[in-house]
Protein backbone atom coordinates (compact mmCIF):
# COMPACT_ATOMS: atom_id res chain seq x y z
CA UNK A 1 0.00 0.00 0.00
CA UNK A 2 1.67 3.46 -0.60
CA UNK A 3 2.61 5.71 2.08
CA UNK A 4 -0.38 7.99 1.79
CA UNK A 5 -3.07 5.33 1.27
CA UNK A 6 -1.47 4.88 4.98
CA UNK A 7 -2.02 8.11 6.26
CA UNK A 8 -5.40 7.94 4.72
CA UNK A 9 -6.32 5.36 6.46
CA UNK A 10 -4.92 7.19 9.51
CA UNK A 11 -7.17 9.69 9.91
CA UNK A 12 -10.05 6.62 10.07
CA UNK A 13 -8.59 4.66 12.69
CA UNK A 14 -6.98 7.17 15.31
CA UNK A 15 -7.36 10.98 16.48
CA UNK A 16 -5.66 13.55 14.97
CA UNK A 17 -3.33 14.93 18.06
CA UNK A 18 -1.33 17.21 15.99
CA UNK A 19 0.89 18.64 19.59
CA UNK A 20 2.46 15.38 19.74
CA UNK A 21 4.30 15.36 16.63
CA UNK A 22 5.32 18.77 16.63
CA UNK A 23 8.87 18.09 17.49
CA UNK A 24 9.42 15.33 15.55
CA UNK A 25 7.79 17.83 12.24
CA UNK A 26 10.22 20.49 13.29
CA UNK A 27 13.23 18.17 13.22
CA UNK A 28 12.24 17.15 9.82
CA UNK A 29 12.42 20.62 8.51
CA UNK A 30 15.16 21.50 10.14
CA UNK A 31 18.42 22.78 10.81
CA UNK A 32 17.93 26.71 10.82
CA UNK A 33 14.56 26.64 8.61
CA UNK A 34 13.50 30.22 9.66
CA UNK A 35 16.56 31.13 8.22
CA UNK A 36 16.26 29.71 4.56
CA UNK A 37 15.56 31.66 1.60
CA UNK A 38 12.06 30.82 0.39
CA UNK A 39 12.63 28.73 -2.36
CA UNK A 40 15.49 26.48 0.55
CA UNK A 41 12.07 26.61 2.68
CA UNK A 42 9.58 25.29 -0.48
CA UNK A 43 12.42 22.51 -0.81
CA UNK A 44 12.86 21.34 2.57
CA UNK A 45 9.25 21.79 2.86
CA UNK A 46 8.82 19.24 0.08
CA UNK A 47 11.98 17.12 1.65
CA UNK A 48 9.89 17.06 4.90
CA UNK A 49 6.68 16.00 3.57
CA UNK A 50 8.41 13.14 1.65
CA UNK A 51 10.24 11.74 4.47
CA UNK A 52 6.64 11.78 6.41
CA UNK A 53 6.11 8.33 7.88
CA UNK A 54 2.32 8.80 9.34
CA UNK A 55 -0.50 11.13 9.01
CA UNK A 56 -0.02 13.36 12.25
CA UNK A 57 3.27 13.78 11.44
CA UNK A 58 2.46 15.22 7.89
CA UNK A 59 -0.52 17.53 9.30
CA UNK A 60 2.08 18.76 11.60
CA UNK A 61 4.51 19.75 8.67
CA UNK A 62 2.07 21.78 7.22
CA UNK A 63 0.53 23.44 10.19
CA UNK A 64 4.25 24.95 10.24
CA UNK A 65 4.61 25.37 6.73
CA UNK A 66 1.27 27.48 7.38
CA UNK A 67 2.75 29.46 10.38
CA UNK A 68 6.24 30.73 7.81
CA UNK A 69 4.58 33.85 6.40
CA UNK A 70 7.03 33.57 3.07
CA UNK A 71 6.17 29.86 2.90
CA UNK A 72 2.68 30.90 3.00
CA UNK A 73 2.83 33.63 0.40
CA UNK A 74 4.95 31.22 -1.90
CA UNK A 75 2.07 28.38 -2.11
CA UNK A 76 -0.48 31.22 -2.65
CA UNK A 77 0.05 30.64 -6.39
CA UNK A 78 -1.29 27.36 -8.79
CA UNK A 79 1.99 26.97 -9.83
CA UNK A 80 3.79 25.70 -6.54
CA UNK A 81 0.86 23.84 -5.71
CA UNK A 82 1.49 22.11 -8.85
CA UNK A 83 5.04 21.92 -8.21
CA UNK A 84 4.36 20.19 -4.16
CA UNK A 85 1.86 17.53 -5.58
CA UNK A 86 3.99 16.63 -8.91
CA UNK A 87 7.32 16.13 -6.21
CA UNK A 88 5.14 13.84 -4.08
CA UNK A 89 3.64 12.34 -7.50
CA UNK A 90 7.19 11.42 -8.83
CA UNK A 91 7.94 10.16 -5.60
CA UNK A 92 5.10 7.80 -5.76
CA UNK A 93 3.73 9.16 -2.52
CA UNK A 94 0.15 9.14 -3.92
CA UNK A 95 -0.85 6.07 -4.82
CA UNK A 96 -3.80 5.75 -6.90
CA UNK A 97 -5.25 8.73 -5.00
CA UNK A 98 -6.11 11.63 -7.30
CA UNK A 99 -3.72 14.47 -7.72
CA UNK A 100 -7.33 16.92 -6.80
CA UNK A 101 -8.76 14.93 -4.08
CA UNK A 102 -5.01 14.91 -2.28
CA UNK A 103 -5.34 18.60 -2.56
CA UNK A 104 -8.76 18.90 -1.25
CA UNK A 105 -7.95 16.69 1.71
CA UNK A 106 -4.24 18.01 2.49
CA UNK A 107 -3.95 21.88 1.24
CA UNK A 108 -7.19 22.93 1.64
CA UNK A 109 -6.07 25.75 4.10
CA UNK A 110 -3.25 27.18 1.69
CA UNK A 111 -4.17 30.04 -0.21
CA UNK A 112 -3.11 29.03 -4.07
CA UNK A 113 -5.70 25.79 -3.14
CA UNK A 114 -8.15 27.08 -4.90
CA UNK A 115 -6.51 29.06 -8.34
CA UNK A 116 -5.20 25.22 -8.78
CA UNK A 117 -8.13 23.38 -8.42
CA UNK A 118 -10.28 25.73 -10.94
CA UNK A 119 -6.66 25.34 -13.19
CA UNK A 120 -7.25 21.50 -13.32
CA UNK A 121 -11.04 22.19 -13.84
CA UNK A 122 -10.29 24.12 -17.06
CA UNK A 123 -7.98 21.69 -17.70
CA UNK A 124 -10.40 18.86 -17.36
CA UNK A 125 -8.64 16.89 -15.27
CA UNK A 126 -11.46 16.20 -13.10
CA UNK A 127 -15.22 17.65 -13.39
CA UNK A 128 -17.91 19.88 -11.58
CA UNK A 129 -19.80 16.03 -11.42
CA UNK A 130 -16.51 14.30 -9.68
CA UNK A 131 -16.83 17.22 -7.24
CA UNK A 132 -20.25 16.82 -6.73
CA UNK A 133 -19.98 12.98 -6.32
CA UNK A 134 -16.93 13.46 -3.54
CA UNK A 135 -19.74 15.86 -1.43
CA UNK A 136 -21.33 12.99 -0.62
CA UNK A 137 -18.43 10.47 -0.72
CA UNK A 138 -16.89 12.76 2.06
CA UNK A 139 -19.93 12.93 4.43
CA UNK A 140 -20.60 8.98 3.93
CA UNK A 141 -17.20 8.58 4.48
CA UNK A 142 -15.28 7.91 7.92
CA UNK A 143 -13.20 11.25 7.62
CA UNK A 144 -13.11 13.52 11.02
CA UNK A 145 -15.92 16.28 10.63
CA UNK A 146 -13.13 18.43 10.96
CA UNK A 147 -11.64 16.69 8.17
CA UNK A 148 -14.94 17.03 6.00
CA UNK A 149 -15.68 20.88 7.11
CA UNK A 150 -12.61 21.61 5.47
CA UNK A 151 -13.26 19.79 2.46
CA UNK A 152 -16.86 21.42 1.95
CA UNK A 153 -15.47 24.49 2.18
CA UNK A 154 -13.14 24.09 -0.12
CA UNK A 155 -15.53 22.46 -2.71
CA UNK A 156 -18.26 24.92 -2.40
CA UNK A 157 -15.98 27.73 -3.36
CA UNK A 158 -16.16 26.43 -6.64
CA UNK A 159 -19.62 26.94 -7.23
CA UNK A 160 -21.15 23.83 -6.51
CA UNK A 161 -24.16 23.99 -4.97
CA UNK A 162 -25.06 23.45 -1.53
CA UNK A 163 -28.07 21.91 -2.44
CA UNK A 164 -27.07 19.83 -5.04
CA UNK A 165 -29.02 16.23 -4.61
CA UNK A 166 -27.58 12.63 -4.84
CA UNK A 167 -29.45 9.54 -6.33
CA UNK A 168 -32.26 9.18 -3.61
CA UNK A 169 -32.90 12.90 -3.70
CA UNK A 170 -31.03 13.97 -0.72
CA UNK A 171 -28.97 17.45 -0.04
CA UNK A 172 -25.98 17.22 1.23
CA UNK A 173 -27.36 18.61 4.67
CA UNK A 174 -30.27 16.08 4.36
CA UNK A 175 -26.92 13.47 3.74
CA UNK A 176 -26.01 14.61 7.08
CA UNK A 177 -29.02 14.65 9.01
CA UNK A 178 -30.05 10.83 8.15
CA UNK A 179 -26.10 10.45 9.46
CA UNK A 180 -26.77 12.25 12.40
CA UNK A 181 -23.26 14.32 12.23
CA UNK A 182 -24.25 17.29 14.14
CA UNK A 183 -20.94 19.17 13.36
CA UNK A 184 -21.47 19.19 9.86
CA UNK A 185 -25.01 20.18 10.39
CA UNK A 186 -24.72 23.24 12.49
CA UNK A 187 -21.39 24.19 10.09
CA UNK A 188 -24.22 23.96 7.12
CA UNK A 189 -26.64 25.76 8.52
CA UNK A 190 -24.19 28.85 9.57
CA UNK A 191 -22.26 29.45 6.69
CA UNK A 192 -24.82 28.30 4.16
CA UNK A 193 -27.95 30.75 3.75
CA UNK A 194 -29.33 29.32 0.80
CA UNK A 195 -29.57 25.81 1.60
CA UNK A 196 -33.23 24.94 0.57
CA UNK A 197 -35.06 22.97 3.44
CA UNK A 198 -38.27 22.28 1.07
CA UNK A 199 -36.34 20.13 -0.50
CA UNK A 200 -37.53 16.27 -0.44
CA UNK A 201 -35.69 13.07 -1.80
CA UNK A 202 -37.55 10.29 -3.87
CA UNK A 203 -38.93 9.20 -0.65
CA UNK A 204 -40.82 12.53 -0.20
CA UNK A 205 -38.84 13.89 2.93
CA UNK A 206 -37.76 16.82 3.50
CA UNK A 207 -34.84 17.93 5.99
CA UNK A 208 -37.42 18.19 8.73
CA UNK A 209 -39.00 14.80 7.78
CA UNK A 210 -35.54 13.60 8.12
CA UNK A 211 -34.24 15.23 11.65
CA UNK A 212 -37.72 14.08 13.21
CA UNK A 213 -37.26 10.53 11.98
CA UNK A 214 -33.98 10.74 14.04
CA UNK A 215 -35.38 11.60 17.30
CA UNK A 216 -32.55 13.78 17.93
CA UNK A 217 -33.59 16.72 19.62
CA UNK A 218 -30.43 19.03 18.81
CA UNK A 219 -31.12 18.50 15.23
CA UNK A 220 -34.74 18.99 15.22
CA UNK A 221 -34.37 21.89 17.12
CA UNK A 222 -31.69 23.09 14.39
CA UNK A 223 -33.69 22.76 11.38
CA UNK A 224 -36.81 24.06 13.05
CA UNK A 225 -34.88 27.66 14.39
CA UNK A 226 -33.30 27.79 10.37
CA UNK A 227 -36.99 27.26 8.89
CA UNK A 228 -38.17 30.02 11.34
CA UNK A 229 -35.67 32.23 10.79
CA UNK A 230 -35.88 31.96 6.75
CA UNK A 231 -39.82 32.39 7.13
CA UNK A 232 -39.33 35.72 8.82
Amino acid sequence: MKRLTQWLTLIIVTSINIANYGQEATELLQPDFAKLSTQDKLKRFINALQASENFQNYQAIIKIAKADQALLKEMSTADTIDSVVASLRKQNLLGQLSDWIFVILMFSEFPGTQAWLKKQLQQNQFTKNDLQQFVFSLINGPYFPEVIIKALKTIFALDISVNIQNNVGYTPLMQAINNQQEQIITFLLKNYPKIDLKISGTDGRTALDLAQATGNKKIIDLIKKTENKNNQ
